[in-house]
């Protein structure tokens, strides 16, 4: 891992549409998770058919879109926008798929 970087593992239908499962953040230090996944949008605009808009992302405080998980290291981390996460960690981003 780098320590100037989030390394985002994309799942499923969200790395259909990146294009690639590995995404890498510019972070230095500690941010917010709203703003790496703005970041991520950014750089992969396809990816707010689940994420959202990167303005509504970087509101100060807020949930993560319905249907998403965001995993470190095995764990699910709170579903809000405003849950910190520092350079070095690897995320796993998965939206949930529903159907029968």
């Amino acid at each position: 891992m780098n320590d100037s970087t989030i390394h985002l593992k994309l799942t499923g239908p969200l790395e259909r549409l990146a294009g690639r499962a590995d995404v890498y953040i510019p972070c230095v230090g500690e941010s917010p998770l709203s703003t790496v996944l703005a970041q991520l949008v950014g750089e992969c605009p396809q990816a707010s058919r689940y994420l959202g808009e990167p303005a509504d992302l970087l509101k100060p405080e807020g949930c993560l879109p319905p249907g998403v998980l965001v995993i470190r290291q095995g764990v699910a981390l709170p579903a809000r926008l405003e849950t910190p996460v520092s350079a070095g960690e690897q995320l796993t981003i998965m939206p949930m798929i529903s159907g029968g």
